[in-house]
């Protein structure tokens, strides 16, 4: 275990920081905790994001077989904060009751660079993370960036997360219009995102392009979704089936494509095909012999044996479909 708290009532800013590494660095078996991020103890710049762990600069990093457990964020990333280029994989990881003070509870990615960043995450589990924005994962794309940032997730499951703004699992936002071509890329594919919530909309996801200037082109901010459960996923603002209440596009250049997945109330205003409205008849979260914890659906439910030809062989528990 590596604990923020190195003594009673003490906490680092940081449990892990790693700073613009030659080669990859791999973080494998390990459980994070206690780590709060804020300028008291280390001012300067990512101070106050990544409780858990901080990366600066060039970060090529994989996480795998990690517990992020009650870390803290003044600002971004509750337990990772991503700052700079990326080239990211987080795998067979937890992460449990994380917050920030802005955006990410769990997660945080930015880009400000002319290189393009990705991250990857398999087999993840998030469960009781909070933020502002993006109650597990949050991605910015800063001004005047180059390239673009691409995001995968599949195989995971995201439940009972809040965002008390926007995005209660997840919050893709960028600042910038597309000056360069640059995006914001996220693909959800055989991922469970239940019962979380939101204030503003996007009980589940929210896309947003900040920057609205007349005569400029907004940088895209799209999400592909498929084999995918988004079931109990709630706003406070709207009405179910609404427009906005699970998934919500603010600005131009948003957009949400959805296939061969159950959603709840409906396509949502968002471009949908092959979708199930259908009860999934998911059990309580658990670890059922899975690496990381699911929640399994129950004989009969339409989530088994249904959903699109090409998808990933096994499931996030490492059963074969």
């Amino acid at each position: 275990v590596l604990s923020g708290e190195y003594q009673p009532g003490e906490f680092s800013s940081h449990v892990v920081t790693v700073t613009a590494p030659i080669q990859a660095v791999t973080i494998d078996g390990v459980s994070i905790r206690d780590g709060h991020a804020d300028a008291s103890a280390n001012p300067g710049v990512g101070a106050e994001s990544g409780g858990g762990l901080l990366c600066m600069d060039s970060c090529h990093l994989h996480i795998n077989n990690v517990r992020f457990v009650d870390n803290s964020a003044a600002l971004n990333g509750g337990a990772v904060a991503i700052l700079g280029t990326g080239d990211v994989m987080i795998s067979n990881t937890e992460f449990h009751d994380n917050e920030a003070g802005q955006d990410g509870g769990a997660v945080y990615m930015q880009k400000h660079s002319i290189y393009s960043s990705t991250a990857q995450l398999a087999n993840v589990t998030a469960a009781g993370n909070k933020a502002v924005r993006g109650g597990v994962i949050a991605s910015r794309l800063l001004e005047n960036t180059e390239n673009d940032l691409v995001l995968f997730v599949g195989n995971s499951t995201f439940h009972d997360n809040a965002a008390t703004d926007t995005g209660g699992a997840v919050a893709n936002l960028a600042d910038q219009y597309s000056e360069y071509g640059a995006e914001i890329a996220m693909t959800l594919s055989s991922v469970t995102i239940t019962g979380n919530k939101a204030i503003f909309g996007g009980g589940a996801i929210y896309n947003k392009n900040y920057h609205q200037q007349s005569g400029n082109i907004p940088s895209p901010v799209t999400t592909v979704i498929d084999n995918s459960i988004l079931w109990d996923n709630t706003s406070l603002n709207g009405a179910p089936g609404s427009a906005n209440w699970v998934i919500r596009n603010d600005g131009a250049g948003t957009g949400t494509n959805i296939s061969w997945s159950i959603l709840q109330h409906g396509c949502d205003g968002n471009t949908c095909s092959n979708l199930s409205l259908l009860d999934p008849m998911l059990g309580p979260l658990g670890r059922h012999r899975s690496p990381t914890q699911v929640r399994v659906p129950a004989v009969g439910s339409p989530a088994v044996d249904n959903g699109a030809a090409v998808c990933s062989l096994e499931d996030q528990r490492g059963v074969p479909r």
